[in-house]
């Protein structure tokens, strides 16, 4: 009797097709795991920027509108924008009031112009700010102060008017078309 197992010099070509069909499963299951990773990750740091978006604007909103004053501040009737005043040395004397003390309400460093935040810009998804002179005329250019913003409202409550509520939802598409999004809000109470 022949002993073809111990007189087998090499590998069959059924051993080496067992051999690269593992191999196969083995580099797609490492690309499966790869892949995945890459999708979680890069929807991890989309959701991160959406939060510094988010945060960005409520701070931003929150500085500028805390100084301001409950008559200063207009909302919109859509509740998309809102226009004010905030206290300004625009003579140059070190403080924010005049001879007589009062408050000298402007923007910018300019007595009487308005300062407004609203949702517009690219895709009606940026939130952007702009200067008006005393005139109604709008000084300089929009500023984007964040992008990916897909709703923007400003409330203001009836028995406490001097209390502003702000949301939004910072949101985007993700490369594989899928969309994430982020709630954010702030209450801010009026100083002046």
């Amino acid at each position: 009797m022949k002993r073809y197992l111990i007189d087998n010099k090499g590998a069959g070509i059924i051993e080496i097709a067992i051999t690269m069909v593992i191999f196969l499963i083995l580099i797609g299951m490492l690309y499966g795991a790869i892949s995945s990773n890459r999708v979680t990750v890069n929807e991890a740091q989309d959701k991160v920027k959406l939060q510094q978006e988010a945060r960005k604007t409520l701070d931003r909103l929150e500085k500028e509108l805390r100084a301001s004053r409950n008559s200063l501040v207009t909302i919109s009737p859509t509740n998309d924008s809102v226009t004010f005043q905030v206290p300004v040395d625009w003579d140059s004397d070190g403080d924010v009031v005049d001879a007589i003390g009062a408050v000298e309400w402007g923007a910018e460093g300019n007595l009487n112009w308005t300062i407004q935040y609203l949702l517009g810009g690219i895709n009606n998804q940026q939130i952007l700010k702009r200067v008006f002179n005393t005139a109604g005329i709008q000084q300089g250019t929009d500023t984007v102060i964040a992008n990916d913003i897909g709703s923007f409202q400003i409330t203001r409550q009836i028995a406490q008017p001097n209390r502003i509520i702000i949301n939004l939802t910072a949101q985007r598409t993700t490369l594989d078309q899928r969309t994430l999004s982020f709630n954010a809000g702030t209450e801010i109470l009026l100083r002046n």
